[in-house]
């Protein structure tokens, strides 16, 4: 009984701790970058469209910018992932960037608008020029940053 009351209460602190609210992430988002965003964000079940398999989310236009997360990524995910998958969704229906797959360095992609999500802890440490780079608008080297987390092991 004591066993299943400790696993409750770390449940519990687990879940205050989550944001679960993508609008958290949006004003995150407008306050790491000065952009003032209001594109509306849902959770689903499932995308409009099956044009995307592996997707997570999605920004498209109906006529206005929208964007859909699967709620599947999301309810599994830390809050540092949701914050990735929002900045970099927001950086197609915000900031009118494109996917680009041109430019990494070692293992590790040097912008959001990448179509693979940075690990967490590529994210982290160079969260200051991930911002920067997907508010250049056109891809700029995080070299510096990513060179040194080269040698770290994931």
């Amino acid at each position: 009984m004591k066993t299943i009351l400790i696993l409750l209460a770390l449940i519990t602190v687990l879940f205050a701790c989550s944001h679960y609210d993508p609008e958290y992430f949006q004003d995150k988002f407008r306050k790491d970058t000065g952009v003032n965003s209001n594109v509306p964000i849902k959770i689903v079940k499932k995308f409009k469209t099956d044009s995307y398999p592996l997707a997570v989310g999605l920004c498209y236009y109906n006529p206005t910018p929208n964007i859909e997360i699967l709620e599947s990524f999301w309810l599994k995910s830390s809050d540092t992932l949701r914050e990735i998958l929002i900045y970099h969704e927001l950086g197609h229906c915000a900031l009118n960037r494109v996917e680009h797959s041109q430019i990494k360095i070692g293992n590790y992609s040097t912008s959001l608008m990448y179509p693979i999500i940075p690990h967490e802890l590529e994210y982290l440490s160079c969260k200051d020029e991930y911002i920067e780079e997907l508010l250049a608008r056109h891809i700029i080297p995080i070299s510096s940053c990513l060179f040194k987390l080269q040698n770290i092991k994931r």
